[in-house]
């Protein structure tokens, strides 16, 4: 239970960027900077991270579904034309691309989960 009390005194702007932020988290401005300060997550810090998941995934998922279909085409085929070489490897170059940026994005996330 909590019985102990602390102020904090900030300017009128602070406090509405804070409780702005607070009431974007669905959090009693209280709840926020003890959050902040015991350095957990807040909700749309998490939402954005989930989200930034889910993008990727489903982001690799098309890119993997149009190289598989080349892949098939020529299995079907039994031969590959200099348009769908062409093809083929540029969506490889998007897929690396995409794993390249996905690192970056994931690096910094454990960068900032590590600071908590």
């Amino acid at each position: 239970m909590k019985t102990k009390r602390f102020e904090l005194r900030l300017t009128e702007e602070q406090k509405k960027n804070w409780q702005a932020i607070a009431d974007e988290n669905r959090m009693s401005l209280t709840d926020y900077i003890i959050h902040k300060v015991e350095g957990n997550l807040g909700k749309s810090e998490r939402r954005e991270i989930l989200k930034f998941i889910e993008i990727s995934t489903n982001t690799d998922s098309k890119v993997e579904n149009n190289i598989n279909q080349i892949a098939k085409w020529v299995n079907t085929h039994q031969q590959i034309t200099v348009g769908k070489m062409d093809e083929y490897l540029l969506e490889l170059e998007k897929y690396q691309r995409l794993i390249k940026e996905r690192n970056v994005a994931l690096k910094k996330i454990i960068l900032f989960l590590s600071k908590i």
